[in-house]
């Protein structure tokens, strides 16, 4: 060893014997030295699927070999997957560890686990040989599966494929389910929500765990889709087989009615105005749930019921799920802490709430508030130490790129070409094409060009496109809040609109200006300091708001002679209440 260190220190000054191979070399592309291919295990339309070695760590990971497509580059699935599963940190959702875009290839490592509930279930692969579960096995993934789904859902994350298939599960010995883990998996049909719902796609979900509402046309749902598919699931568990096996969408329903009886205007609200809506459809009685699952407890039906229930707006919550009586029968271990307790904790701001909104919006507004601190604390490359507001992700994506590159005047156009075309594939139904982009800049780039910069966004931001925006937080206050006339609100809207156009509000965080936006309308309209509902929802205190405060009064003190006549003529129409004529205040006093 003596002659070892001594030839050593006459070779190099280095103090380490040997460095571990990086897992990605400095241009971003793998290096494949320091991984072992195991075998590989599946192909389907998004691309290969192989079970690597890490060498450097011992880790068994599955890769992901994504097809790139030359018009689009990397393709809308793949973009949303990535940039949900960045930032995410959950016990029961799997975990992104590497990934690799350079040139035509798309590479994405997970750690590996070799089956799923539909192996656990269906371990011959017949759906004619199922098993159905221990009671307290399916407690205990169903917990699991509820507590990843709430972590989605807070988030404003719609996952839209749950499914056996992308339930991971890990055993520490074979057949062993006790100890079982379960994993959420494949996000790639996942979709950031915003305030106000928006259109979706109903293209979503396997058949067998679509809701009854997506089965009926509805596109603007909400996360009680996904809760349908969790009670798919537990049914599933409970019975060794499907609860609901259509071989179409109108088969599908019809075992849904059939099983759970024909819905009515009682059991749902506007049924008869969905638009797949037949007066011819059959007529089923409702038969008690219990008959359909002869061997399960009387809490574990009352849970079923409550998330095979038929109004969207009625259907039982993760949140509340978690805290259902079912998971407190025989298995205390299950919970680290007292789940009531933590419920009552996140459900104190949810009694502020007026109006019939989604119970998850508080959870949510919290979720975003954290997330704007986590994000915004990262842009600095305006004067003075700004921080920089966006509008959606098209803004999102220039403004945080020029943080961390110089990208010359000349090309600027390039980059936001570049960011549009990537923003638009996080949208369902607003995706824009490279070639239109194109022929909108009468040529000045290319399509390549366009796709070349977009993968330079992609990988300086480390897919990481998802923020909050003042809109956000505007819609989501002026909902938490009790209900304000349309004048207000449009008033809200039209000073926010005005301020993302001023240098002067991007030292301001998105929920600063959203919050000063709406009190000063609120202001304008009816006299008053900011009322007691709005401070209690923003959690801001006079001291906070105040610089903002300031630049927001002289902005609408000077609006009638600012050059932006574009919003202002939006804003002056009829359908708008004309708020854009509302003259302001001679004074100011809103110090509350």
């Amino acid at each position: 060893m003596t002659l070892v260190s001594k030839n050593w220190r006459e070779l190099t000054d280095e103090q380490e014997l040997y460095r571990p191979f990086p897992s990605v070399t400095p241009d971003g592309s793998v290096n494949w030295i320091n991984f072992k291919k195991l075998s590989f295990k599946c192909e389907g339309s998004e691309g290969e699927c192989f079970k690597c070695l890490e060498r450097s760590t011992g880790r068994v990971l599955a890769m992901k070999r994504t097809r790139i497509f030359p018009e689009a580059r990397v393709p809308y699935y793949m973009i949303r997957e990535l940039s949900l599963l960045k930032g995410t940190t959950h016990d029961h959702i799997t975990s992104l560890e590497i990934v690799s875009l350079v040139k035509d290839e798309l590479h994405m490592f997970f750690p590996y686990v070799d089956r799923t509930l539909d192996d656990v279930i269906y371990p011959t692969g017949s759906c004619e040989d199922g098993r159905v579960l221990p009671e307290p096995v399916i407690r205990k993934l169903l917990y699991q599966l509820l507590d990843a789904v709430a972590y989605c859902h807070r988030r404003g994350v719609l996952h839209r494929n749950l499914k056996l298939r992308h339930l991971l599960i890990q055993m520490s010995e074979e057949g062993n389910l006790s100890d079982a883990t379960l994993q959420i998996s494949d996000f790639a049909l996942a979709r950031a929500t915003g305030i106000p719902g928006q259109a979706y796609t109903d293209e979503v979900v396997t058949r067998w765990y679509r809701a009854p509402e997506l089965l009926m046309g509805v596109v603007e749902y909400s996360s009680a889709v996904g809760m349908w598919s969790v009670g798919c699931i537990f049914a599933e568990m409970i019975r060794g087989e499907a609860l609901f096996t259509g071989v179409s969408e109108i088969d599908q329903l019809f075992q849904i009615f059939s099983k759970l009886s024909t819905p009515t205007l009682e059991t749902w609200p506007g049924f008869s105005s969905l638009p797949n809506y037949q007066f011819e459809f059959p007529h089923f009685e409702r038969r008690p749930t219990a008959t359909l699952f002869p061997d399960a407890s009387d809490l574990g039906i009352d849970l079923l019921a409550k998330l095979l229930t038929y109004n969207p707006d009625e259907r039982i919550l993760a949140e509340e799920a978690l805290g259902n009586p079912y998971f407190f029968d025989v298995t205390p271990v299950l919970f680290p802490v007292k789940v009531k307790d933590c419920m009552s904790q996140m459900w104190r701001a949810v009694t502020r709430m007026w109006s019939p909104t989604p119970q998850h919006l508080a959870l949510f507004h919290s979720y975003l508030r954290q997330t704007e601190t986590e994000i915004w604390a990262q842009v600095e490359y305006l004067d003075g130490g700004c921080v920089q507001i966006v509008p959606p992700n098209f803004f999102s994506c220039c403004h945080r790129y020029l943080e961390f590159a110089t990208v010359e005047k000349s090309q600027l156009q390039l980059l936001g070409a570049a960011c549009l075309h990537a923003a638009s594939k996080m949208e369902d139904l607003t995706y824009i094409g490279v070639r239109d982009l194109v022929l909108c800049a009468e040529n000045v780039y290319t399509a390549t060009e366009v796709l070349e910069m977009e993968v330079k966004v992609l990988n300086t931001l480390n897919f990481a496109l998802l923020v909050p925006t003042a809109l956000d937080f505007l819609n989501i206050y002026g909902r938490l809040i009790p209900p304000i006339e349309k004048k207000t609100s449009m008033l809200a809207h039209y000073l926010l609109e005005l301020s993302l156009q001023e240098y002067q509000f991007l030292k301001y965080s998105p929920s600063v200006v959203a919050t000063c936006c709406l009190s000063m309308a609120m202001y304008m309209i009816d006299g008053g300091p900011m009322s007691k509902d709005l401070a209690n929802v923003c959690l801001y205190s006079w001291s906070d708001l105040q610089g903002c405060m300031m630049e927001l009064q002289k902005l609408s003190s000077n609006a009638s002679s600012n050059t932006l006549t574009t919003i202002k003529k939006r804003y002056s129409r009829t359908n708008r209440c004309e708020v854009a004529k509302v003259s302001p205040p001679e004074s100011f006093d809103m110090a509350f």
